[in-house]
């Protein structure tokens, strides 16, 4: 319910009451990925329900799902993806429209 607001290790940290280099490895070893690893691909699925959604800009859907800004939403989204959220969101509407 948070992923649209910035998050630090340290205040992660504080929210379960241990340091962050204890929630680090406690994390990985549950989860399987980092904190900022699991919160990205977190935010990568909001995206991708926007994009599929609605009609917002890539600079006001980066906003909504916590990305600093466009750039950062499209690199963060390539590196999870392999395309770009221009691109995803075309195949997406396509593939939509031939259900």
């Amino acid at each position: 319910s948070h992923l649209s607001e910035k998050m630090t290790a340290d205040h992660l940290a504080a929210l379960v009451q241990v340091s962050s280099s204890r929630l680090f490895c406690l994390f990985k070893a549950s989860v399987g990925t980092t904190p900022f690893e699991y919160i990205a691909r977190r935010r990568i699925e909001r995206v991708c329900d926007k994009l599929k959604t609605t009609n917002q800009s890539l600079a006001q859907i980066a906003f909504d799902c916590g990305m600093s800004d466009q750039a950062h939403l499209c690199r963060v989204f390539r590196r999870l993806t392999g395309t770009t959220p221009k691109a995803w969101r075309r195949a997406a509407r396509a593939a939509a429209g031939d259900a």
